[in-house]
């Protein structure tokens, strides 16, 4: 471990540079506990373009955007190769105290309060485990700072940061050096982080859902709710105004969480430009020419990977491509970390478990297989699941906007209902269990409906003394798990909650006590109004209409053409509070034989439509 010292908290300082424009930026540090150089797990949890290493940014050109091969922070030339210096700055922190009490042969700074290009404004050695950056960008006119001028991130804003193209819910950008040392109870905390969190949907908003969940299953503490974005809401508040609502703001400067710590890989989504891939050490560094000496540090080691965590929960969101290296233009080796992870000795106590959710992810790994095998092997072996189909909508032809998902005791401790959204413009990937592997399980189906069921969602794989370490991997998203009908999103909870404690609470406790009321599904739920359709595309056999009245009364279902002619009336009566089915066999009210083509269903309790494609008649 690193040599302890004194824990140093945050240093606050402004940057400036000149140019044609006026470019603010401000950086909060929160220095790590530890003192050595080159231990933990040194990540950049924020980056723009190119690749950062161990807890660096870049001030780059006139913009000042982030990124670059640099653990420096770093003033560079204006366009016209000027080399000006900071400009007078009002803060009484422009020389941070660091500079003036670290031994200079540490820091290399030369005394000078001006701040040329290439100073190290973060210099090497400062940021130990557990340091903690928050920083954003202000760019105004040099005559006028208050005339016309652009935050990035606006830090008054929390969703969407429509600069950044962010949905991910922070009013700052960040990066962090791993492990949060801060949490050690050596250093106040209530003990390291059991699971590490990796972010593999970097700005889609899979971090605020995750982030949320954390918060409200007792797994982060009420004292470091906002540790990292800057606020922390109820569900009910509206975070989306512009400007956000100054109540939900906080000020705490420190890395999320209290029993996980938060590990982020920079564009994620694209195949050429993202930086910091977990597996980013086990990239490539044969023949690397003028790139020698730049390789990407950002991501774990084997070995620092398996001292820290016991859990890595991997959360790809929608992404259905390229989610894991290596593959060919990207030698980054995923997968050789997260096996080494799983199987090798050494490290946190044995068994390890990994969880994985992304409505893609089995899709991505099952293309990327047909280049590299041990993609699929890790899919069969580690993960005990086959790859079956890349969506459950189009196997399963239900065309409704939320399908059930219904889980099993190998995923949660009784047999709970949530609801997936279910639209065309995704897709909920569908497995199978791996039954060479006696130990993987079903853990959750979607809704049977069709003629291919049943429809595997989420497979658990439990340890054997053979294969010893624990998986479970989810079918879909974050963000499009709710509660059954998709009517509130207090199910996502409860999910995480329940199989958290009930598949990896052998290993670690990563939730504790929640400090809102879970919604949990078949456990005494009052009713709800909701409509959803059986066999809404009719090729054989009638359709099924499941309803629920949330309170005794006349209800009304009825069937409507295209035109919106009432062709049917397929009940009308008095309903009791609860969950009810009706068929409709294709006919209008005189009995005959409707003709092929588009119906919709109407309930008076419920304000959208259902439909139905009639092909077989």
């Amino acid at each position: 471990m690193e040599r302890e010292a004194r824990p140093r908290r945050a240093v606050g300082t402004d940057l400036r540079t000149t140019d044609d424009d006026h470019q603010v930026g401000r950086v909060d540090v929160e220095v790590g506990p530890g003192r050595r150089r080159g231990r933990g797990v040194p990540t950049r949890r924020r980056r723009q373009r190119g690749d950062a290493v161990g807890g660096g940014v870049t001030v780059i050109g006139r913009s000042a955007l982030v990124g670059a091969h640099s653990r420096r922070l770093r003033a560079l030339p204006s366009l016209t190769g000027d080399r000006r210096p900071i400009a007078p700055s009002p803060c009484p922190a422009c020389v941070p105290a660091w500079l003036t009490t670290v031994p200079q042969s540490r820091t290399g700074w030369d005394g000078s309060a001006t701040t040329k290009e290439f100073t190290k404004i973060i210099p090497d050695g400062i940021l130990t485990p557990g340091s903690h950056v928050q920083y954003f960008y202000r760019k105004s006119h040099s005559i006028d700072p208050l005339l016309n001028f652009a935050m990035t991130p606006d830090t008054t804003i929390i969703d969407n940061q429509s600069r950044e193209g962010s949905r991910d819910q922070h009013r700052w950008q960040q990066f962090s050096v791993l492990p949060d040392r801060w949490k050690n109870g050596a250093f106040g905390g209530a003990g390291a982080a059991c699971m590490l969190y990796i972010d593999l949907n970097d700005r889609r908003g899979n971090e605020g859902r995750f982030v949320g969940v954390m918060d409200s299953i007792g797994a982060t503490a009420s004292a470091k709710f906002g540790a990292h974005n800057g606020w922390h809401a109820a569900g009910t508040d509206d975070i989306t105004t512009v400007p956000a609502p100054s109540s939900t703001f906080r000020h705490i400067n420190s890395q999320p969480g209290t029993t996980w710590d938060m590990y982020g890989v920079k564009a994620a989504e694209s195949l050429t430009t993202s930086a910091g891939a977990p597996g980013s050490r086990l990239a490539n560094r044969s023949n690397m020419g003028f790139a020698a000496g730049r390789e990407s540090k950002a991501g774990p080691t084997p070995e620092m990977l398996r001292a820290y965590y016991r859990v890595v929960s991997l959360i790809s969101g929608d992404l259905n491509s390229g989610i894991l290296g290596p593959f060919v233009n990207r030698s980054q080796n995923d997968i050789a970390l997260f096996n080494d992870f799983l199987t090798a000795p050494g490290g946190t106590t044995q068994p390890r478990g990994m969880f994985v959710m992304g409505d893609g992810f089995g899709q991505s790994e099952k293309a990327t297989g047909g280049v590299d095998p041990t993609h699929t092997l890790f899919l069969t072996d580690k993960l005990g699941l086959i790859f079956r189909n890349p969506s459950y909508q189009s196997l399963a032809g239900n065309l409704n906007d939320c399908a059930d998902v219904l889980t099993t005791l190998a995923l949660t401790p009784s047999t709970d209902a949530y609801g997936v959204s279910n639209f065309c413009t995704w897709s909920n990937d569908v497995f199978t269990r791996n039954p060479a592997l006696a130990e993987a399980a079903e853990g959750a189906f979607y809704e049977n409906v069709g003629l291919n069921g049943p429809y595997v969602s989420d497979v658990v794989k439990t340890a054997v003394p053979l294969r010893n370490w624990v998986t479970a991997t989810a079918g879909y998203e974050i963000e499009h798990l709710f509660s059954r009908y998709c009517d509130t999103d207090n199910g996502r909870l409860a999910y995480y909650y329940y199989m958290l404690n009930n598949v990896f609470g052998g290993l670690c406790t990563i939730s504790g006590t929640p400090p809102v009321t879970l919604d949990t599904p078949q456990s005494g739920r009052s009713f709800t109004n909701f409509m959803k359709i059986g066999n809404s595309v009719m090729k054989q056999g009638p359709s099924t209409v499941r309803f629920g009245v949330a309170k005794a009364g006349r209800v009304q279902i009825s069937i409507y053409d295209v035109t919106g002619r009432k062709i049917k009336n397929v009940a009308d009566r008095v309903f009791p509070a609860g969950e009810h089915s009706l068929m409709w066999d294709g006919t209008d009210d005189s009995g005959t034989k409707v003709a092929r083509g588009v119906y919709f269903v109407r309930s008076s309790v419920q304000k959208d439509a259902g439909r139905i494609i009639v092909l077989n008649n």
